[in-house]
């Protein structure tokens, strides 16, 4: 057994120096050999999920939900069930109410962690529950008021919910707490450019002017005053042309 558990976790730690060095096709390969030897599902799941990472930045995200699922199935945790949620977030193609489902028992699990809290708020403002989820999020920054992450996802999700006013107070408060911290700063700063942009969105006319249509200009047939003609035959259909021969007078040479 100890031999088993020697190559398992000599698997993953090469595993994770492929990965650190970019070389996340060799990082993938070390991960498959080194699932079979897991010992137990504890060992199993943490396979999973560093196999999830790997494929997460190699932008396979179908295959990085696949290991996470099988990861919930061996141990429950709110950590896999955050890390799953994110597959299903930041996957282009991915579905929010999905992540917001993980999120959710994230958060049933491990309630004392504020960042779960958060992302479990931006997920209700995405798929619709826009109070419910600035509640969330207003919670936990309360939790949390000066973290950085907590801060971020709070700041993203107020901002979609229309609430960019009380982003940017919280956000104050924030700087307030922790005057030096350079990231709390920079979130201030979009802040109050999102509130400066909501500000000139709600200040534009509810109904932009249409567009004016001009009538085309009529052609009179009457001749012009200085005598010249308007030609007006057909235009040429495209077709091949044959070149022209022109023909010259003997005496013209």
């Amino acid at each position: 057994m100890s031999r088993m558990l020697s190559l398992f976790s000599a698997g993953v730690e090469r595993a994770g120096r492929f990965a650190s060095a970019g070389q996340l096709a060799d990082a993938r390969s070390a991960l498959d050999t080194a699932l079979p030897s897991a010992t137990d599902s504890a060992e199993a799941a943490r396979g999973h999920a560093a196999a999830a990472e790997v494929a997460v930045r190699a932008e396979r995200f179908k295959l990085a939900r696949r290991h996470l699922r099988e990861a919930v199935r061996l141990r429950p945790t709110a950590g896999l069930h955050f890390a799953l949620a994110q597959a299903y977030e930041t996957d282009p193609f991915g579905c929010d109410r999905r992540a917001a489902k993980h999120y959710k028992k994230a958060h049933q699990l491990d309630a004392s962690t504020p960042k779960y809290k958060a992302a479990l708020g931006r997920a209700m403002v995405r798929i619709g529950e826009t109070k419910s989820g600035v509640n969330v999020l207003c919670r936990a920054v309360t939790a949390a008021p000066v973290d950085r992450e907590v801060l971020q996802i709070a700041a993203e999700g107020l901002a979609e919910a229309g609430q960019s006013e009380r982003a940017f107070r919280l956000l104050s408060q924030a700087r307030f707490l922790a005057p030096h911290d350079p990231a709390i700063r920079q979130l201030w700063q979009q802040a109050r450019f999102d509130l400066a942009a909501q500000g000139q969105r709600a200040e534009r006319p509810t109904s932009a002017p249409q567009p004016a249509v001009l009538p085309f200009l009529k052609v009179f047939e009457a001749e012009p005053a200085d005598g010249r003609t308007t030609r007006r035959d057909v235009g040429s259909r495209p077709a091949a042309h044959i070149g022209r021969l022109r023909t010259y007078r003997a005496d013209n040479r």
